[in-house]
């Protein structure tokens, strides 16, 4: 026994006392007698027997009662079920069997004689943690949740290795405590559920052998080689990239056992659309099976017309079950002929798509024919989606690299600020000629520059995504309550209720208030609880399986929650940010032609926009007040012109969200300096870094005196610190009141005092 080995918290005897104690309680029901009469004749079949009540430590014991605990053993395993139902009694904490399914007892001769059942990565103290968690939740009624997916590793006759997840039915077991057991109270809780590494503390609440056990330990399997397949395809897939981490083999393995054919291997090539050419990129954990030496080939070159209209218009899986006997009009294709000269008799290739990108094309091969055909095709429709996922990220990454290598060497600069640069670097450079080395590349100055600032928010983002994913998790717990109900009606898993509960528990919390927090306790809930219950119940409970598919027909793929109402509001968002980076992008086009200048803007809930003006940014060029006029003209015009985007846009949104705009104006000049080191701008000096401040907080302020926020839906704020400024903006609002832009509605505030901000006022000017 486990625990004969080690130190265990408590000491185990193989009991049939709670098992026989449910048939002293069926043989006393009036209202069916068959039950009663047949829990009459097992009870007459043990009562002659009372060690199998009192239990005993000695499992060789169990040879001497071989009659009576055949007919218990036998009450366990319903012989109509015992083709299909994998399942066994084991001596308690430990890997050893006592009785099995006839489906259990093939799947352990098949793995041969010298196999012996252990579980994946569990350690001598992990089962130590185990068993005191045990006692925390079946005696003293803690929720200690210590549940882990727990596998075991089993071949098949073919040598393929098999997982089997295992849950082990707590119902016939029953925890003692000994003279020396410590009573655990909630301080003790505490201690342990904050020290799960720390054997010794664990050891010192619950000494080794101060509590008995007695039960019998009843385990139920299923065959999770897929699931756990593509989790290991997933963890590769995340690390496509790393050299270190490739094994050709490995994926070879993951695909056979998805498949349960030992010969496929696995193959990948990729399709560059600009030149329609196909190659094996170097990230790619295979080989490519339909490439000659896995040089690059021409799209017509590698397929013929048939297969191109499949991969590239129907975007269908190609299945060849038998490639002696391919049909006439590909039988010559570069493809068919590279496949059948590496000794390729069937395959699956399945076009990977992006967008309206093919990426590449995923090769399935093996030596045998109809080993692969158009059936099992279809196995593709759960994997392809991580592929495509993940081919994407590699394809992003990719580009960030690129990106970051240009950004280290060259430096993306504003195409307006580009001649100072090269200015510099022209300068370094011809110090270089003349001798002069290790000179460095200095941080560059713009001296009497002009900001202007911009932005239009989402007003009230954060109360609208909360909202957006409450009515989700709300929703899907509603959903799965159902479920577990239905589950708990027709079967005796006792861990559904306190199931049930937590998910009253999650939606009475929801009702409260959502934070970061509670959102990501839910996320790992549904991730890693519900989503293996169900697999369970869909494997055990034939009647909830329908109902479980429409549950996850409603399941984001990605994640595994419910993302209707979230994706609504992540969609409203986008197509606002859209829509205003649009307009700006465009018209920012035409604001360069009044005057050369910085501009940068960036997407958050909404759209902010800076722009620096000033003579020393541009080159030869003369500057004059005239052209920061005009562009703050040009400014206000384009806030207004987003605002009344905003209207016609509302009646498009999925979320009932409003926008409101705020401009800052600024007078003093300050410097902005391009900071070598970090690549990117910034106001320069503690003086200058007052505007930055500024824009900070002035989106949050209030106007003096109310309650009420300076931004408002409808309307522009336009902030400044001088009556200059009042009377040069006033000046734009009625020539766009003449314009018929903005109403005849205008006022004057005060902003409440920031921290180390005062006296600013402001603008606000309303829409037509």
């Amino acid at each position: 026994m486990k625990t004969e080995n080690q130190d265990f918290p408590f000491k185990v005897k193989f009991s049939f006392e709670s098992l026989l104690e449910k048939y002293d309680e069926l043989a006393k029901n009036k209202d069916n007698e068959s039950i009663a009469s047949h829990a009459k004749h097992v009870l007459s079949k043990t009562e002659a027997y009372p060690e199998l009540r009192k239990g005993f430590e000695d499992i060789t014991i169990l040879e001497k009662y071989k009659e009576p605990v055949e007919v218990l053993f036998n009450e366990m395993f319903p012989i109509a079920l015992g083709d299909n139902e994998i399942k066994g009694i084991m001596v308690p904490f430990t890997d050893g069997l006592l009785h099995t399914s006839p489906r259990l007892k093939k799947i352990i001769k098949d793995a041969g004689i010298d196999f012996s059942l252990k579980l994946r990565k569990f350690s001598d103290d992990e089962y130590y943690i185990m068993g005191c968690c045990m006692i925390l939740g079946f005696y003293y009624n803690y929720k200690i949740d210590f549940r882990r997916p727990l596998f075991y590793d089993i071949p098949d006759i073919n040598g393929m290795m098999r997982s089997y997840k295992v849950l082990f039915n707590g119902d016939f077991s029953r925890y003692t405590p000994t003279e020396r057991a410590i009573d655990i109270k909630q301080e003790d809780v505490n201690i342990l559920i904050d020290n799960f590494e720390n054997i010794d503390v664990w050891k010192e609440k619950f000494p080794v052998n101060s509590w008995i056990y007695e039960g019998l330990g009843l385990a139920i399997f299923y065959d999770a080689t897929i699931d756990v397949a593509i989790s290991k395809l997933k963890s590769n897939l995340i690390n496509i990239r790393k050299k270190d981490t490739k094994d050709p083999e490995e994926m070879n393995n993951i695909f056979r056992a998805i498949y349960n054919i030992s010969s496929i291997k696995i193959g990948f090539t990729q399709y560059d659309s600009s030149q329609r050419i196909f190659n094996k990129p170097e990230e790619s954990l295979t080989d490519s099976y339909i490439l000659n030496n896995n040089e690059p080939s021409d799209l017509n070159d590698v397929f013929c017309e048939s297969t191109i209209n499949y991969i590239l218009e129907l975007r269908k899986n190609i299945a060849i079950s038998d490639l002696d006997n391919f049909k006439e009009g590909c039988k010559d294709a570069l493809y068919i002929k590279n496949l059948k000269a590496k000794g390729i008799k069937s395959c699956i290739l399945a076009p990977i798509y992006t967008s309206d990108v093919l990426l590449g094309v995923l090769e399935i091969v093996s030596e045998n024919k109809g080993d692969l055909n158009s059936i099992n095709a279809s196995k593709l429709d759960d994997i392809l989606p991580f592929l495509r996922d993940s081919l994407e990220r590699v394809k992003q990454e990719k580009n960030n690299e690129i990106s970051a290598l240009i950004q280290k060497e060259c430096t993306s600069i504003h195409p307006s600020l580009l001649w100072k640069f090269e200015e510099k670097a022209n300068n370094i450079l011809m110090n270089k000629i003349r001798g002069h080395e290790n000179i460095p590349f200095k941080d560059i100055v713009f001296k009497n520059v002009i900001p202007l600032y911009g932005q239009i928010d989402v007003k009230g983002s954060s109360l609208a995504r909360n909202t957006a994913v409450t009515r989700d998790f709300s929703n899907q717990l509603s959903k799965i309550e159902i479920i577990i109900t239905k589950a708990i009606k027709e079967s005796n898993i006792l861990v559904l209720e306190e199931l049930k509960f937590r998910i009253n528990n999650y939606k009475k919390t929801l009702k409260n208030k959502l934070d970061s927090n509670l959102e990501q306790h839910i996320i790992n809930f549904l991730k890693n609880e519900i989503n293996d219950i169900l697999l369970h119940l869909e494997k055990t409970n034939p009647s909830l399986v329908n109902i479980i598919e429409d549950y996850r027909s409603e399941t984001d793929n990605g994640n595994g929650v419910f993302y209707y109402n979230l994706k609504k509001y992540d969609e409203t968002i986008m197509l606002i940010n859209k829509t205003m980076a649009d307009i700006l992008d465009k018209r920012q086009v035409e604001a360069q032609k009044i005057y050369p200048h910085y501009f940068e803007r960036y997407k958050t809930d909404g759209v902010d926009h800076n722009i620096y003006i000033g003579e020393s940014m541009v080159k030869n060029l003369p500057f004059n007040k005239i052209y920061i006029d005009n562009l703050r003209l040009w400014q206000l015009e384009v806030m207004c012109e987003m605002e009344k985007s905003f209207i016609d846009l509302k009646p498009k949104l999925q979320t009932d969200v409003e926008v409101s705009s705020l401009l800052l104006v600024y007078n003093t000049p300050l410097s902005i300096r391009f900071r070598i080191d970090e690549k990117h701008f910034d106001v320069d000096g503690a003086y200058n870094a007052r505007y930055e401040i500024i824009k900070k907080r002035i989106d949050k302020a209030n106007i003096k005196g109310t309650n009420q926020r300076l931004t408002q839906p409808g309307k522009i704020a336009i902030v400044y610190s001088t009556k200059q400024d009042e009377l040069e903006y006033m000046r734009y609002v009625k020539f766009l009141q003449l314009k018929n832009i903005v109403s005849n509605k205008t006022e004057i505030v005060e902003i409440e005092d920031l921290q180390g901000v005062t006296g600013l006022q402001a603008l606000i000017v309303s829409l037509v």
